[in-house]
């Protein structure tokens, strides 16, 4: 299996250490550089390839989301990870193209399901294992499929079967949805975010964001913080628009009280 090389940007040599230790002892990278600020950062991006780079957001001079945003003008960019003490800066870091959002102090329990995605969605398609290529709902022939209780994935000769219940959160990409799964595997899939925001919210799926539907039983923690509100999911933090933050609440509650 190709594992994954990392470039780790931090201007607190603490967290950079603790960083790169986590990142060498992890099954998913092979090769780890850490540097102290986005300038050096530049540099060795300039000279090797990087399939990820994970960064602080508020470092001095150059900071992680312009850092990000020049990574995002490379013919192949890396995926980008932020790993921060703040988590007011979620949206923005998005809105950058970020394929993670990591808070401070870090774990491997929450670092890992980001490299298995960032893994996965890098794969070639010859050598990826089925349930991480890219692929579209088989609709053929199910009238049953309109309701997406499963979602077929056919790829590479393999039929795979993702549950609904398996997901814990939707993001949307153009005309596909990127599958998150609570046991971190990142699906590719043709199909649109409001078919399926229709099919799943009897579910107790729920629209939290324009480009995101979180599983209600996925969310771990409803918090505020500079007039934004997020929610936390087993291994990512995501902004809930405006629009949708009193819908989300009450949903939650209700959901709470079904269980006790």
């Amino acid at each position: 299996m190709r594992l994954l090389s990392a470039l780790a940007v931090d201007d607190e040599l603490p967290a950079l250490d603790e960083i790169g230790y986590l990142l060498r002892t992890s099954g998913f990278v092979e090769r780890v550089v850490s540097v102290a600020d986005a300038t050096s950062a530049l540099r060795e991006l300039r000279d090797r390839s990087f399939d990820l780079v994970l960064a602080d957001i508020a470092m001095p001079g150059l900071g992680g989301l312009e850092l990000a945003s020049v990574i995002g003008r490379f013919a192949e960019p890396p995926s980008v990870v932020f790993v921060t003490a703040h988590a007011e800066h979620a949206l923005e870091a998005f809105d950058v193209g970020a394929a993670g959002y990591l808070l401070k102090p870090l774990d491997r329990d929450r670092l890992e399901p980001v490299l298995r995605r960032v893994l996965a969605g890098r794969a070639p398609t010859f050598a990826a294992p089925a349930e991480h290529v890219q692929a579209e709902p088989d609709t053929t022939g199910d009238e049953d499929q309109d309701h997406l209780d499963i979602v077929v994935v056919e790829a590479a000769g393999k039929t795979v079967l993702v549950e609904r219940k398996d997901v814990a959160w939707v993001e949307s990409a153009g005309d596909y949805v990127r599958l998150h799964t609570f046991d971190g595997r990142n699906l590719l899939v043709r199909v649109a975010m409001g078919r399926l925001e229709a099919a799943w919210a009897a579910e107790g799926f729920t629209r939290i964001h324009r480009q995101h539907l979180v599983n209600l039983r996925a969310v771990r923690e409803l918090h505020g913080d500079g007039g934004r509100v997020f929610v936390q999911l087993p291994d990512v933090t995501l902004a809930v628009s405006r629009r949708h933050v009193r819908d989300l609440h009450d949903q939650l509650v209700r959901l709470a009280r079904r269980h006790h």
